[in-house]
């Protein structure tokens, strides 16, 4: 029965996996780019009015989101709401220059913490760190992992209650517990760097 569930809700559009199918009925992914532009995403940097430098920091081409950090100072694109809590978030993620490619996920209100997810390619690495409020980064899982310019991952992130866990190619990957945030929305992130994220999507699971 389990088998047949699974190939019953199977698709090309859910990264391999089911549908979720659980007491509260079928879990579904949901686009998060739709429309022209960046509509439902909004600036993240909580050093800069709403709106300043997002046209020269990101842009849209097709199911993809360009960002570029010019400056070095890091940016941040953010959609979702402060209720979203456990949930599954997924992206295409394509290094272009620069020796980082980054998700934020559970963001404090303030935007100040968060968890991230690190593609480390200098030293051939993924982590998960946690950003404390008042600005120290902690690594609590880091696991070796061959990162290549120019190559797309497929990339997801598992966070339910305290369980954070990352795929890679629908491989796990990190996998931790942690509850320094319970809820949050998620970010696409660069920093000194330029990545292309496309067709992001999240699942809420609760």
């Amino acid at each position: 029965m389990a088998k047949e569930q699974f190939e019953t809700h199977a698709s090309e559009g859910d990264y391999g996996r089911a549908v979720i199918a659980g007491m509260r009925g079928l879990v579904h992914w949901r686009k998060l780019l739709d429309g022209d532009g960046l509509a439902g995403w909004r600036s993240g940097n909580p050093l800069r009015r709403q709106g300043e430098r997002l046209a020269e920091v990101w842009n849209r081409s097709g199911e993809a989101i360009i960002g570029d950090d010019v400056d070095g100072c890091g940016e941040r694109l953010l959609a979702g709401e402060a209720a979203w809590a456990d949930y599954e978030f997924s992206v295409l993620v394509t290094p272009i220059s620069g020796g980082n490619a980054q998700l934020q996920f559970r963001l404090s209100e303030d935007g100040e913490g968060y968890y991230l997810f690190d593609m480390l390619l200098g030293l051939q690495a993924l982590a998960l760190s946690v950003r404390r409020e008042g600005g120290a980064f902690e690594k609590l899982s880091v696991v070796n992992f061959p990162l290549e310019i120019g190559r797309e991952y497929d990339v997801l992130i598992a966070a339910r209650e305290r369980s954070l866990t990352s795929y890679i190619d629908g491989k796990l990957m990190n996998q931790l517990t942690d509850f320094s945030y319970r809820s949050g929305p998620v970010a696409l992130s660069v920093w000194q760097s330029k990545t292309a994220f496309r067709d992001p999507r999240l699942r809420l699971l609760g």
